[in-house]
Parts: C-alpha cells; structure tokens; sequence
C-alpha cells in the first residue's frame, strides 16, 4: 500500500518533468514554427544573457526534478523488495502462487538503476 503510493508520487514527479520539458521546448521552438515573419518582430527578442540564465535555470531545476523522482523511485522499489521479502516470510508454510525470489531480485535491481540515475543527475 505504502510502496504504491510512493511509485504513485514518483511518476506524478516524472510527469511533471516531462510536462517541463516539454514546455521548455515549445516555448523554445513552438512559436517560431507557428507564426509568420511580422508576428515575431513585433516581440523585441529577450536579451542573450537573460535568455541564457533563464535557460540554464530551468536546466537545473529540470536536472534537480529529475534526480528527485530518480530518487523517489529508488527508495519506493528498494521498500518494495522489503515489503516482498516480509510477505514471503509470512507465507513460508504456504503454497505461494507468486515467485517472490525472482520478484524480489527484479525489484532490487530497479532500485540499484533508479539510484545509478539519481547519481548521474545529481
């Protein structure tokens, strides 16, 4: 239940960076492919610096987002191995229709990549 609400939060966190990136794109490239000539040389174009430090702000806090759901991630797989790994412990004397070594494992493995890519953003 816990681990399902974290993986839910994770991905609303990814949505919400690639909902970001996305209108960092459209704001870069959208509006030069949707208007005419005259339309753009009514806007004065921003300065460059502006413009760059605008961009690399948005860089950051896109890289800073995506760490942060990587992270988010990770933890939620790593309690779900944990979580799997009680389940199995309390059904030990059970025939269990799930094979929760092989569950546990692909989970442990999600959270080592979701850490491997926490690190690279971070």
């Amino acid at each position: 239940m816990v681990a399902a609400q974290r993986i839910t939060e994770a991905l609303s966190r990814l949505d919400d960076a690639v909902r970001q990136v996305r209108a960092h794109e459209f704001a870069q490239h959208g509006p030069a492919s949707q208007h005419s000539g005259p339309d753009l040389t009514r806007r004065p174009p921003p300065v460059a610096l502006e413009r760059c430090r605008s961009a690399g702000d948005r860089s950051a806090l896109l890289r800073q987002r995506v760490a942060q759901t990587a992270r988010a991630l990770q933890f939620t797989a790593a309690d779900t191995a944990t979580l799997l790994e009680q389940h199995a412990d309390m059904l030990r004397q059970q025939p269990a229709r799930t094979d929760y070594p092989t569950e546990i494992k692909q989970w442990q493995v999600f959270a080592d990549q979701a850490g491997l890519m926490a690190e690279r953003w971070e």
